[in-house]
């Protein structure tokens, strides 16, 4: 995880959560599955009002997930 804009309050940056399961794992492709596809991690930042916060997450399979918020 990276963070412009503001300041980590809780969540390391870096966290290893393995390999998920995937599709693959499963007999009929993508059909309603119960194996482990996702990961819930969680980080809690702060900032000043009016600042726009930028989070990028990634992983080296997985891409990139970003998000601005911007504080009101």
């Amino acid at each position: 995880m990276s963070l412009s804009g503001g300041t980590p309050v809780s969540g390391d940056a870096t966290q290893e959560i393995g390999q998920l399961e995937g599709r693959s794992a499963v007999q009929g492709g993508f059909a309603a599955t119960s194996t482990t596809q996702e990961k819930k991690l969680e980080w809690v930042v702060k900032g000043e009002k009016g600042t726009t916060l930028t989070l990028q997450a990634a992983g080296p399979r997985a891409g990139v997930a970003r998000r601005e918020v911007e504080l009101g």
